[in-house]
């Protein structure tokens, strides 16, 4: 995904974080010489988390993501294909102040 997005840090290190963008898909295999992508589409990632402070300049973090990307793919002149994809995940993080 190329895009932009915002985080909001409460006073107690809590956050909830946004991006939206172009994302698509592509396909490499080498041992058949072939490769493919889509046109690029809707794509776009939510955040919320916690970050601790451990000592003065650290602090470790976790978080749960979700995101999205939505595509058209036109194999050929004659089919139209819309891919989509669905990410879950947990995230841990390590910040120097």
């Amino acid at each position: 995904m190329f895009g932009g997005g915002v985080t909001y840090y409460t006073p107690s290190n809590l956050f909830v974080s946004g991006s939206l963008g172009l994302g698509n898909f592509s396909i490499l295999n080498q041992e058949n010489n072939y490769s493919a992508s889509t046109e690029h589409g809707l794509s776009f990632q939510l955040k919320a988390g916690k970050e601790w402070w451990i000592s003065r300049r650290w602090g470790l973090g976790a978080a749960i993501t979700y995101g999205k990307t939505s595509v058209d793919s036109k194999p050929s002149n004659d089919l139209r294909e819309i891919l989509n994809s669905n990410r879950f995940g947990i995230l841990f993080s390590a910040t120097l102040n």
